[in-house]
């Protein structure tokens, strides 16, 4: 009897060739040996059936090799349809099968999903999170690193901790497959070793491959959201984190950044979601970016921005020094590129005191989700609206939907990446007007320009900022979802 078997490749995965004919087990709907040219270790492989009928694109694999005994190790194939189907003869066996309804019972599935809820947060701090429910023989991937035991796959944590400061965001946490969990987190490392201490950001999933027999993982592939080529070893991994290592301006938090978490951080921007911070604002209107940035170095501070400075030094009822937050020229909904909103961020944890100056008022920013995308360089008029459209142009590509008429709250759904429909709500930008409350600062998009004690150009972070609508933080999945 014949059989045909479907292959979906991860990266680097499309020489992969139908080899010898293996047997079907009576659970078993499709399987297929396979091998590399010139390469005499072969990978067996299960697809669901039912997986490429709902998904063509995309498939689970269960996967082991010969003679290793990696049974039940769970992996995911990403990508267009790589290889052809292929004839499998199921008369004759000679490897060890793999059952596609190996499942883990739902109980061992929340118990896991409860052990990594409790010790993923623990991960890069003193003590370290638990070992015990991994196996000896655990394989890591991630794009640039790879380690096949235990051993090697807490010496990569320790490894991160002495040498980035990791800073661990766990966001989700779901059943993904029948012998598979998933999570969705966000990494922020700071590299120490080199002078500017670089911040590297990172968010993606982690895919726990659980084995049936032992009900321990066996299997953790990382999944970062910045890059298209996830598979080892990814050349656009590395590059994506030396480019991260090689900027020079500072992060926001060493700027008196308002606070904000990474949701989801692509190549070219972020989405940041902040709770609501005050600022204080210019009631004058601004009718251009060039009112405030002067299209050429070496012209002088603007009139306006020179008031919002002023009170920030001694400008205000308690005759006090204030740090200086960034500098947002804002667009509010419905502006029409018109009447611009020129505030400073206050970082203040108590309430701000009153200008001296008329024409300054205290407001809030409410919280909302933004699109973020950072540059160095002298704030200039021409600079920023270059990157603006260019992050629009990015934002839009990804399919996020833009906050930019009335209050924001309706319109469709925003999602990230592609794949399952399920998700968390992580954020929503509200954009909201200031008809909705006493001082609230409504905000369609804005320009920012962070203080800096560095005269050199390089060293001067800005960024361009657009609210969104309500974002669905998808649980972004390489594989059709777990039903």
């Amino acid at each position: 009897m014949a059989t045909r078997a479907l292959l979906h490749p991860h990266s680097g995965a499309s020489a992969l060739q139908p080899s010898r004919p293996v047997s079907l087990s009576s659970n078993s709907q499709r399987i297929v040996l396979l091998s590399r040219p010139g390469n005499s270790k072969q990978t067996t492989c299960v697809i669901r059936a039912e997986r490429v009928a709902q998904q063509p694109t995309t498939a689970n694999l269960v996967k082991f090799q010969s003679g290793r005994k990696r049974r039940g190790s769970i992996v995911r194939a990403a990508g267009r349809v790589g290889t052809e189907a292929a004839d499998v003869d199921s008369s004759k066996a000679d490897v060890a099968e793999v059952a596609e309804d190996a499942a883990v019972p739902p109980a061992v599935i929340a118990d896991l999903i409860a052990f990594l809820q409790q010790e993923l947060p623990k991960l890069f701090v003193e003590g370290g999170m638990s070992s015990a429910r991994f196996a000896d023989k655990v394989e890591f991937e991630d794009p640039i690193t790879r380690y096949d035991t235990l051993a090697g796959y807490l010496f990569n944590i320790q490894m991160l901790r002495y040498l980035f400061h990791p800073v661990f965001i766990l966001q989700d946490t779901y059943q993904s497959g029948p012998a598979e969990i998933t999570t969705r987190w966000t990494m922020k490392m700071y590299f120490w070793l080199l002078p500017w201490r670089p911040e590297v950001v990172f968010t993606g999933l982690s895919i726990y491959g659980i084995d049936p027999r032992s009900q321990l993982f066996v299997s953790h592939r990382d999944v970062w959201d910045s890059i298209q080529d996830n598979g080892y070893f990814s050349q656009e991994g590395l590059r994506d984190l030396v480019k991260q290592m090689m900027t020079l301006y500072s992060p926001p938090a060493q700027l008196n950044s308002p606070p904000f978490d990474v949701l989801l951080r692509r190549a070219t921007y972020e989405v940041r979601e902040y709770p609501a911070f005050q600022v204080v604002q210019l009631n004058t209107p601004v009718q251009s970016t060039s009112d405030i940035w002067p299209s050429a170095p070496g012209a002088p501070p603007s009139p306006q921005l020179e008031k919002l400075q002023r009170y920030f030094q001694e400008g205000n009822s308690q005759r006090k020094t204030i740090p200086q937050g960034p500098i947002m020229l804002i667009s509010p909904p419905d502006s029409a590129g018109q009447d611009k909103k020129l505030v400073m961020a206050i970082p203040l944890d108590a309430p701000p005191p009153t200008p001296t100056d008329p024409d300054l008022t205290i407001g809030t920013l409410p919280s909302g989700t933004w699109a973020a995308a950072s540059f160095g360089g002298l704030p200039l008029a021409e600079t920023f609206s270059a990157a603006a459209a260019s992050l629009r142009a990015d934002v839009t590509a990804d399919g996020l939907l833009l906050a930019s008429r009335g209050s924001g709250t309706g319109g469709a759904t925003a999602a990230a990446g592609s794949g399952a429909t399920d998700g968390t709500t992580a954020g929503s930008g509200s954009g909201t007007t200031d008809a909705e409350g006493a001082g609230l600062v409504g905000a369609a998009s804005a320009l920012v320009s962070y203080p800096s004690g560095s005269p050199i150009p390089f060293l001067k972070r800005n960024e361009a900022l657009y609210k969104l609508e309500t974002f669905l933080l998808e649980s972004t999945r390489l594989g059709a979802p777990y039903l």
